[in-house]
């Protein structure tokens, strides 16, 4: 089967999906669709998982920049805190607004 015939090998899967004997010929020319089908299958699969493994690791790279950026923040947060009651202490003023800001 030199040719692939998707649309023929697609009768020979349902008449042998039906439970109908195929003639060795028709059984032969089966057999060598499916494993057109199957090689194709498995350079999809190979494509598929190779472009997962690299989301898998652009994602894994991106989670840990956000651990690293959220510590940082929180480390920003508590200097902001006492540089907030250190100039309260010192001036008597408090750095917080009487209103909200929208």
């Amino acid at each position: 089967m030199t040719d692939f015939n998707y649309e023929r090998w697609w009768e020979l899967h349902v008449r042998s999906a039906k439970g109908e004997a195929l003639t060795v010929e028709d059984q032969t020319e089966y057999n060598a669709g499916q494993a057109i089908l199957d090689s194709q299958d498995t350079i999809v699969d190979s494509d598929i998982f190779t472009r997962l493994r690299i989301l898998r690791s652009t994602i894994q790279r991106a989670a840990h920049r956000h651990a690293e950026l959220s510590a940082y923040s929180e480390e920003l947060d508590q200097k902001i805190a006492v540089l907030e009651s250190n100039y309260q202490r010192l001036t008597g003023q408090s750095l917080e607004t009487p209103y909200a800001v929208a």
